[in-house]
């Protein structure tokens, strides 16, 4: 495979692009909320996510935004643990980390396999890592 991934129209960029835009959002609210590490997070990765699929390859973009996510959902699992306190919510918001982790590896398989769609499911890991994400700060 090449530095570069291969595909035969930027669209499937474009739409990576825009999901991790998303992510600005719950950041935003975040930020009104004094919620300064989670809101930090959230404004800081989406940016980073952003620059690395304007032109995805294997570089300091790739790195920090690998890091970014990572360290994100430790920040956020973290929040779960000691600041959300509904039961309901301590089912729902790993739920919905569990499924966008579930999207991601599907993303990565279908991607091995050439499948031209394989962004979909990593546009998936984006949604439902956003759901999780927007419910953690508006309920902790």
């Amino acid at each position: 495979m090449s530095d570069k991934y291969d595909r035969d129209d930027d669209g499937e960029n474009k739409y990576l692009m825009t999901s991790s835009l998303c992510f600005l959002i719950p950041g935003m609210h975040a930020l009104y909320k004094q919620q300064y590490l989670l809101s930090s997070t959230l404004l800081i990765g989406p940016i980073i996510s952003y620059k690395y699929w304007s032109n995805p390859r294997n570089n300091i973009w790739r790195t920090s935004d690998i890091i970014c996510a990572n360290t994100g959902m430790g920040l956020f699992i973290g929040n779960l643990a000691w600041n959300v306190k509904p039961s309901l919510y301590r089912f729902l918001i790993p739920s919905f980390y569990i499924t966008g982790a579930s999207s991601y590896i599907l993303a990565s398989i279908e991607y091995k396999k050439r499948n031209k769609n394989w962004y979909m499911y990593h546009g998936g890991m984006h949604l439902f890592m956003w759901l999780g994400h927007s419910l953690s700060v508006c309920v902790s």
